[in-house]
């Protein structure tokens, strides 16, 4: 399995020649992303973000719920929530990883999404087959930052 990075650990790169926004609109309208995330209010703002970028998104508000929408349904990124109920992060994001021939989104990046955010947690979402860390409470311009050196790294796979 491949795991390229989409994500560096101080900050995400920097991108010229426009704002970061205005980028994500340009190049990647349209893009799919599976947003992941037990609280409700959480998704929503999040959901608010990606929309304003042009990005489309589905939402699942459990681990159990993204695994199912993972197995139907191609997304170009994956944003996972570490600590959810049912089905937390990470073995979500293994199910997604490990199921084989059913899965539309092996290969499909996952960026985890956490209020924890320190060194190990970095680490062991690495090694767990997530492909970056946004840390909550989530800054709109480093997350902005991140989507688009994901998706732009993900472009070039």
């Amino acid at each position: 399995m491949m795991n390229t990075l989409c994500v560096a650990v101080p900050p995400a790169p920097t991108f010229t020649g426009g704002n970061t926004a205005t980028q994500l609109r340009l190049r990647y309208a349209g893009t799919r992303v599976l947003l992941t995330d037990d609280d409700p209010i959480a998704r929503e703002i999040m959901c608010y973000f990606l929309e304003d970028v042009g990005l489309v998104v589905e939402m699942a508000s459990n681990g159990q719920q993204a695994v199912e929408l993972a197995r139907h349904n191609e997304y170009d990124l994956i944003l996972m929530d570490l600590q959810m109920p049912e089905l937390d992060g990470i073995a979500a994001t293994r199910a997604i990883r490990n199921t084989g021939a059913n899965s539309q989104n092996r290969r499909t990046p996952i960026l985890a999404m956490t209020a924890t955010a320190i060194d190990e947690d970095w680490q062991f979402c690495i090694d767990t087959g997530m492909n970056g860390l946004i840390a909550k409470p989530v800054r709109i311009d480093t997350l902005y930052e991140t989507l688009l050196a994901c998706l732009s790294r993900a472009a070039l796979d």
